[in-house]
Parts: C-alpha cells; sequence; structure tokens
C-alpha cells in the first residue's frame, strides 16, 4: 500500500514538472501566443498553427478552437471543438452572446434543456422552456425555473414527470425555498432515503444559521 502511494506521488510529480517545463518552452509559449492572436483576430485557421502538447497543458488547437468560439460569439468554431464537445460550446457560445437561437444547435436533450434553462434563469420566465418537445429537455429546463422562481411543491407535482431525477431536484429546492422539511418526504426512487436525509438536513442546518445571526 505504502508502495502504491509513493508511484502515485511520483506520477503527480513528474506531471507537474512536465507542465512546467512545457509552459516555460519555447513551444508552450507558442502555444498560448497562437491562441491568443486565433483569439484577438477571430480566425481559426490560426489554430491549426498550435503544436501537440509535449505535457499537460490548457494550450491545445482543441482549446484554441474554444476560446476562439466563446469569446468571439463564434458558433462555427464549435463545430471543431471536440474537448468537451460541440453541445458544450454551443450553449457557452448561447449564453455569451445572449443569443438563445443558439441552443437550438445543440443536440443532446439534456443539454439543451439547460441551454435553454440559463435563459430562464436570466428573465426568470418559465414560458422560454415552451419551444422545448423532448421531456427530458423540458425537465433540464424547468429545474432552472425552480431555481430561481421560489417554487414550492406543487410546481414540482405538476410540472415533472414521475420519479425522475429532476423531480426530487425539485421537491428539494421547493423544501429549501419553503423551509419545509415535510416537502422533502415526497423524494421518491432507489436513493430516496440519502436524498430525504440531505434535503432534511439541509432545511436543519439553513434554520439554525438563520435563528444564529
Amino acid at each position: 500500500m505504502k508502495k502504491t502511494w509513493i508511484m502515485l506521488v511520483v506520477i503527480i510529480l513528474i506531471l507537474i514538472g512536465l507542465r512546467v517545463i512545457f509552459s516555460l518552452s519555447p513551444l508552450g509559449r507558442d502555444a498560448k501566443a497562437i491562441t491568443g492572436e486565433a483569439v484577438a483576430k477571430n480566425d481559426l485557421s490560426i489554430c491549426e498553427k498550435v503544436p501537440p502538447p509535449l505535457g499537460p497543458t490548457g494550450y491545445t488547437k482543441d482549446n484554441c478552437y474554444y476560446q476562439v468560439a466563446r469569446v468571439n460569439k463564434n458558433i462555427t468554431a464549435c463545430n471543431y471543438y471536440h474537448g468537451g464537445g460541440d453541445d458544450f460550446c454551443f450553449s457557452t457560445v448561447a449564453g455569451t452572446a445572449g443569443d438563445i437561437s443558439i441552443c437550438d444547435k445543440v443536440k443532446d436533450a439534456y443539454q439543451k434543456g439547460h441551454c435553454y434553462g440559463g435563459f430562464v434563469e436570466a428573465s426568470n420566465d418559465l414560458s422560454i422552456c415552451k419551444p422545448l418537445t423532448n421531456s427530458t429537455a423540458i425537465d433540464a429546463c424547468y429545474i432552472h425555473f425552480a431555481e430561481v422562481g421560489k417554487v414550492g411543491a406543487d410546481f414540482c407535482d405538476k410540472n415533472f414527470n414521475t420519479l425522475t431525477n429532476y423531480k426530487n431536484s425539485c421537491y428539494t429546492i421547493a423544501a429549501r425555498n419553503k423551509r419545509d422539511v415535510k416537502i422533502c418526504d415526497k423524494i421518491q426512487g432507489q436513493y430516496a432515503e440519502r436524498e430525504r436525509s440531505e434535503c432534511i438536513r439541509y432545511i436543519q442546518d439553513t434554520e439554525y444559521r438563520y435563528k444564529n445571526n
């Protein structure tokens, strides 16, 4: 066991050393400079000049595409980004650009719902979720409204499918909003006992802090 820990420590130190060496090397500085130039000029072709990384580093060709997309609200760059998936990139650009139409480029229902949900949180407007038709996307969008809308358990009962993770999350949020541990009892499913305990503990801790401030 002791040898295993020593090996892990050695590996971590080697990785840290490689990152430091790379960041100080001309190659590392070139990658950083090239990324900065690509972002400044909003030019994807410049990202092609980013050299392969020698060690763990944030300055990769993939990151270059993402930074161009994020900073310049360049959705075309998202088609080249694979680090976190183009859906993640589209969601990021939609938020920075303040353009909900970009969320429609997101293919994954879960991520599309959260993309729409970011605009729900910004406006506290549940109707923003209406264009969504996939149940997973709708639930993902609605949970954002639960966070900002000070909803109660009735909202969770009405708007979420039976025994989904989102419904249980909604009950936890509602219990927190209303400071009512009885709402925690509505949580169901495989991990219900643990989630109810966490829900109740959060309310109790909140009440304690509230009374002692």
